[in-house]
C-alpha cells in the first residue's frame, strides 16, 4: 500500500510537472505570434542580395547579348562592303589615281570599271566615308551605303601597289558602333586585284 501511494504521488508530480511545461510552451507561443526584429532584418537582408544577384545577372545577360548582336551587325557590315569592293576591283581595269585620295584617312578609291560583266560600258566606281558610313557612287550617280546605320567606319585606308601586269589595292577598313559602351572597335583588312587590266 506504501509502494502504491508512493507511485501515485510519483506520477502525480509527473504529471503536474509535464502539463506545467505543456502550458508553459503554450504560452511563450501565444506571445511569439510574428518574427523578431532581428529575423527581420535577416531576412530582408538576405533577400536584397538574392534580389541583387538576380538583377545583376539579367542586366549582364542584357549587355551580353546586345554587344553579340552589335558584334554581327559590324562583321556584316564589313562583309558587306568589303565584298562589293572586291566585286568592282575584278571588273577595273585600273585605279584613277586623279580622282582617288590614297594613303590619307578617310581615303578616297575611284576605279575605272564597266557598268557590269554583261555591259561593258565605261563607268567610274568611287568608295568613300560619307556620314561615318562607307559609300559607293556609280558614275556620278546616286550614292549607295555599303555600312549599317548605327555602325560608323572610324579608319578607311587604301594603298596601291602595282606589277607588270596587274593592280593592287589594299583595304584598312575600321567599324565601332554609335554606341561605344556596347562593343570595341574591329578592324578589318583586303586585298583586291585589279583583273580587268590584264
Amino acid at each position: 500500500m506504501a509502494q502504491t501511494g508512493k507511485k501515485r504521488d510519483f506520477i502525480g508530480r509527473v504529471d503536474k510537472l509535464y502539463f506545467k511545461y505543456i502550458f508553459g510552451l503554450m504560452r511563450h507561443q501565444s506571445f511569439k505570434k510574428g518574427y523578431g526584429l532581428i529575423e527581420v532584418v535577416i531576412y530582408t537582408a538576405i533577400l536584397s542580395a538574392l534580389t541583387l544577384f538576380v538583377a545583376n545577372t539579367v542586366l549582364l545577360s542584357f549587355s551580353t547579348l546586345k554587344s553579340a548582336r552589335i558584334n554581327r551587325r559590324m562583321a556584316l557590315s564589313a562583309e558587306t562592303a568589303l565584298e562589293r569592293i572586291i566585286r568592282e576591283a575584278r571588273m577595273a581595269s585600273s585605279v584613277d589615281e586623279a580622282l582617288s585620295v590614297l594613303g590619307s584617312d578617310p581615303a578616297t578609291l575611284v576605279l575605272n570599271s564597266v557598268v557590269s560583266a554583261e555591259n561593258n560600258a565605261p563607268s567610274s566606281k568611287s568608295f568613300f566615308v560619307s556620314g561615318g558610313r562607307l559609300a559607293l557612287r556609280e558614275s556620278g550617280g546616286e550614292i549607295k551605303f555599303l555600312t549599317a546605320p548605327k555602325i560608323s567606319v572610324s579608319s578607311f585606308r587604301v594603298s596601291k601597289t602595282e606589277s607588270v601586269h596587274s593592280q593592287t589595292v589594299k583595304i584598312n577598313l575600321n567599324l565601332k558602333p554609335a554606341d561605344k559602351a556596347l562593343a570595341e572597335e574591329r578592324k578589318f583588312y583586303l586585298s583586291a586585284v585589279l583583273r580587268g587590266g590584264y
